[in-house]
């Protein structure tokens, strides 16, 4: 299946303008893959449009880069991440985040995502009533990790509903970008443009404004900072897998969409396998118990066991090759 490499640029065009020289030194573009063969992989380095990549391609940088993701999806599943990394990919460490997004697991209300100023990607799967994919909203000034999570839920719930993938509300998140292919289906998939950012109903929306369309309130945006920062306070004094996060993993999953427990799976598990490392760095001889207690949190929530523990140890794998990196 030939793709369309114009829309594979305008795609990482959008996210990741044309960079003054040397102005991306702190961030790569940070992708990854899924095949039959090699299973889940991050690309280590991802891609740096800094200044020597900016001498090397010049004004043909995101062909060069479409080039690159069509040439991996011609057999893989590919995934990117909207929002510049400095070292790897890891919630709140973005450094530019001037969109939101919303990952919609059911058929897109296009009238709605119109009217909002939003553009919209088909991700590949669809249904009768229409085909399922991702909103992006333009933001005027960039946000902090936060307020982005903020606006990523009140997105979310607005254009998405009870079809909202909430473990996508992150600056960390991946999501297939324009110009690859979503092999869920046979034959593959296109992941194509519904609402293009370059027309006419898009807009970019001033922050405080975006927030009273969406219903967000600073009080909101205020008490997930505190409770993060009591989280990082707390977390070498808990036990580190205790019948409370045990609770907490089990709820999460289990109110998660039937089609996405998985993907909220596999967030849950990378979030625990970076906490342990963090609080017993070295001690990997108790990672058995780990994916014990992991694998009996899933299957509790309605995931099979055998599909459980693979998503757990790709999780596993996926962190650990991030401490050696690091």
């Amino acid at each position: 299946m030939t793709l369309n490499m114009d829309d594979g640029e305008r795609w990482l065009a959008e996210f990741f303008p044309p960079p003054i020289i040397g102005d991306w030194a702190d961030g790569a573009i940070r992708v990854a893959s899924l095949s039959p063969g090699d299973g889940w992989v991050e690309w280590p380095r991802g891609i740096r449009p800094d200044q020597a990549t900016t001498r090397q391609f010049g004004h043909r940088f995101h062909e060069a880069v479409a080039n690159g993701l069509a040439l991996e999806a011609a057999s893989a599943d590919v995934f990117v991440c909207p929002y510049l990394h400095p070292d790897r990919r890891r919630k709140g460490q973005a450094t530019r985040r001037r969109h939101i997004h919303a990952d919609v697991d059911g058929p897109l209300d296009l009238e709605q995502t119109r009217a909002l100023g939003a553009f919209a990607v088909a991700s590949g799967t669809k249904t009768a009533e229409g085909p399922h994919g991702h909103v992006y909203v333009r933001l005027d000034a960039e946000v902090d990790a936060h307020m982005h999570h903020a606006l990523c839920v009140g997105l979310g719930r607005l254009v998405g509903g009870a079809a909202w993938d909430s473990s996508k509300a992150s600056d960390e998140d991946v999501l297939r970008p324009v110009g690859t292919l979503n092999y869920k289906h046979d034959p593959p998939a296109r992941v194509r443009w519904l609402i293009e950012p370059d027309e006419p109903s898009v807009y970019t929306w001033p922050v405080l404004d975006l927030m009273h369309r969406l219903g967000i309130r600073w009080d909101d945006v205020e008490s997930d900072r505190e409770r993060s920062q009591r989280a990082r306070r707390s977390w070498g004094t808990e036990p580190f897998f205790d019948a409370h996060r045990r609770d907490v993993l089990l709820a999460q999953i289990a109110n998660a969409p039937e089609t996405t427990r998985n993907t909220t799976l596999y967030g849950l598990s990378k979030d625990t396998w970076r906490g342990w490392l963090r609080r017993a760095p070295g001690k990997r001889e108790k990672a058995a118990e780990i994916v014990t207690r992991l694998v009996a949190a899933a299957g509790v929530a309605g995931l099979s066991p055998s599909e459980a523990e693979t998503t757990v140890l790709s999780a596993q794998r996926a962190v650990i090759e991030e401490e050696e990196l690091a």
